[in-house]
């Protein structure tokens, strides 16, 4: 749902990964906190094919790309596609990773494998891959949610995918009132 989601219109990659097992306390996510071969694999398989099919559908996503296809527009393509895998803005040092590899990729070959590439990376980062809606240590050993991850969990709980362009800023806008009323949006 989510890669459905954040690449509207983008068809023609492979979508499967292994089945997820379900612990015997109930959580789905246990047994996978280590990637092994099989998963790694496909995941590697997924974000290719993904960064393939998205690279296809360049003009489409990327209005740009057909106009001025440089690091200004990578930068662009990250900024929105990036923040929708991630769920979250980007680290600055995350923004000059993806666009290190991006310029060293492109120069060697061109724009759009590139942008391939470069998905590829985002896809398969944990970043993407797993949520952690874990929040940040109070004084009382309490733990409280960012707005980020309040409306992770609210899009994947209510919807199944990922936070949607509105609920995400909402959440940049730190106000819970907001992801309340972007929530409700999402449900309608």
């Amino acid at each position: 749902n989510t890669l459905r989601d954040v690449f509207p219109g983008v068809t023609g990659y492979a979508s499967s990964l292994p089945a997820s097992t379900v612990s015997a306390y109930g959580f789905d996510n246990a047994a996978s906190a280590t990637v092994g071969g099989q998963l790694g694999a496909a995941l590697l398989d997924l974000a290719i094919s993904v960064g393939g099919a998205v690279s296809a559908a360049l003009p489409s996503l990327l209005p740009c790309a057909s106009s001025a296809a440089d690091r200004a527009c990578a930068a662009t393509y990250l900024s929105q596609y990036g923040r929708r895998l991630f769920r979250r803005p980007l680290t600055e040092t995350e923004q000059n990773d993806y666009l290190g590899y991006f310029d060293a990729v492109a120069a060697d070959s061109d724009f759009a494998t590139g942008i391939k590439w470069m998905t590829a990376g985002l896809v398969q980062s944990p970043s993407a891959v797993y949520r952690s809606e874990i929040g940040t240590a109070g004084g009382n050993g309490e733990r409280t949610l960012t707005a980020h991850e309040i409306a992770t969990e609210l899009a994947y709980t209510y919807t199944a995918t990922a936070p949607d362009a509105a609920l995400l800023a909402a959440a940049d806008g730190g106000s819970l009132g907001d992801l309340a009323a972007a929530a409700r949006n999402l449900l309608m």
